[in-house]
Formats: structure tokens, sequence, C-alpha cells
């Protein structure tokens, strides 16, 4: 929850996160998401 948090002020403040997840709840908080499938980014 704490990073989440982080997460979210830093992107407040205009920075940019890239985060690698396996979790889709935590692609959500993203603008953007991109799918590596098979060895394809998507």
């Amino acid at each position: 929850q704490i990073v989440l948090q982080t997460l979210q002020k830093l992107k407040n403040e205009g920075k940019t996160i890239v985060l690698i997840t396996h979790n889709p709840d935590l692609a959500k908080f993203a603008d953007r998401t991109l799918i590596l499938q098979h060895g394809v980014l998507k």
C-alpha cells in the first residue's frame, strides 16, 4: 500500500515510472500498459 501511494505521488509530480508486474491489479494503476506475450510486445 505504501509503495503504491509513493508511486502515485511521483506520478502526480510528473515523474515517469516503469513498473513490471505479473499482477493485473497493479497494472490497472498505469496510464499505459504493454504486454509481453510469447516474446512479442503488444
